[in-house]
């Protein structure tokens, strides 16, 4: 019997498989990792969207429901998303990790997967195998709490980052220990983060509304603010502390040369000279090397050039944002051409659950094998290009920005 060979991003998309990944971004639980049952699964937000789009009820994927209840609830609705890519995930963590091959799911041969799903929640050799064995990773960070650590079979495993709207509302509760001034505020903040960023936690991330951008706050604006009786986080005040909060961040960051991620929201579309801006203020920190998450394909797109002319600017990898191949493959296409290896990340899942983590780096994969194939046919790179650029993007450059400290 006759075989081909395998197509130019075949071999590329093995040669992903072989390279030892980083995720820096998961919703991770160190102690509870795996999927608890086969409605978590299905729960994924990018399924769960899309199940609600063709018509089943928020009330039937209710955690409060039974697990199996859940299920049932949306097998007859699973079919009608069956073309889309969040659906080839979930079923390809169907085929690869639980052995079910069936193209749907049917009330016939859901009970099978729903057990063997159940005997994997809580077993720590499933945590290992599905992480590092079938997606080979080396190491995880996660925004979930450290709380898990002193249980997990692998600390090397998972790092951990910490969320800055913590002290923000905490330095803000409307007590008599609240900061009086921009001076004593920033201070707090200081602290705080000298007591937050120890051990495991390797990094901070900052949300941040690109419409508020980078303002240098006005000492005066945030005296007043703290000066008011009232919340400032229910009043024109807040955007006046968060501005505060930013330049303090960052300012740590700077004097600590510490990694830093800022989040973006999607809440306002980036204004003209939103990218020279936000470099500018940037800049002014240079000791500070900042990842800059945004969940829109134009403002990515933006951020990776960012990450070509600032130094100290990182654009993140691809699978948190979108599962969509094509998206995936535009996105990837941009950073690789707009920015050096050595500034771009490869893969941030966003997972939950190790499973999902798994069935994220397939679309990934996928993805970008397809782009660096094309980048080969057209000359763009040479095929012996292609492995030094993988292992620096998934594994590399992760590595050396967050400081993970392992080999």
């Amino acid at each position: 019997m006759f075989t081909s060979e395998p197509s130019l991003a075949q071999q590329i998309e093995r040669m992903i498989g072989d390279t030892p990944v980083i995720d820096p971004h998961t919703h991770l639980r160190a102690d509870r990792p795996n999927a608890p049952d086969l409605a978590a699964l299905i729960g994924h937000r990018a399924v769960v969207a899309q199940l609600r789009s063709v018509g089943i009820e928020l009330g039937d994927l209710d955690p409060s429901l039974p697990a199996e209840e859940r299920v049932r609830r949306a097998i007859p609705y699973l079919g009608q998303i069956r073309n889309t890519s969040a659906s080839w995930c979930l079923f390809r963590i169907f085929r690869d990790l639980y052995d079910f091959g069936d193209p749907i799911l049917t009330e016939a041969n859901y009970r099978d997967l729903f057990d063997k799903v159940a005997a994997t929640a809580t077993d720590l050799d499933w945590t290992q195998t599905v992480l590092r064995g079938k997606s080979n990773l080396r190491a995880v960070v996660t925004d979930q709490g450290i709380e898990g650590d002193a249980q997990s079979t692998d600390p090397a495993l998972f790092h951990h980052s910490c969320d800055l709207r913590q002290p923000l509302t905490s330095l803000l509760e409307p007590s008599r220990s609240r900061p009086s001034s921009a001076a004593s505020f920033h201070e707090a903040i200081g602290r705080w983060l000298d007591q937050a960023l120890v051990g495991q936690v390797r990094f901070a991330v900052l949300p941040i509304s690109i419409a508020q951008g980078f303002e240098r706050p006005e000492v005066s604006q945030v005296d007043a603010a703290l000066a008011r009786r009232d919340d400032p986080r229910l009043s024109d005040d807040s955007q006046v502390l968060s501005n505060q909060l930013a330049w303090s961040v960052l300012a740590w960051h700077h004097e600590n040369r510490r990694p830093l991620r800022i989040v973006f929201d999607n809440r306002s579309a980036s204004g003209a000279g939103w990218a020279s801006s936000m470099a500018r203020s940037l800049l002014s920190f240079s000791g500070a090397k900042v990842e800059v998450l945004v969940g829109t394909e134009t403002v990515g797109h933006e951020v990776a050039e960012l990450a070509g002319l600032a130094p100290n600017v990182y654009a993140p990898g691809d699978g948190w944002r979108t599962l969509s191949s094509l998206a995936i493959e535009r996105s990837f296409g941009h950073r690789v051409q707009l920015a050096p290896m050595t500034k771009i990340g490869g893969f941030a899942s966003g997972g939950e659950n190790v499973e999902w983590v798994y069935g994220t780096l397939q679309v990934v994969r996928k993805a970008m094998a397809t782009t660096l194939a094309t980048m080969v046919d057209s000359r763009f790179f040479e095929e012996d290009e292609v492995p030094p650029l993988l292992y620096q993007i998934l594994h590399d450059t992760p590595l050396d920005l967050f400081g993970l400290g392992i080999g």
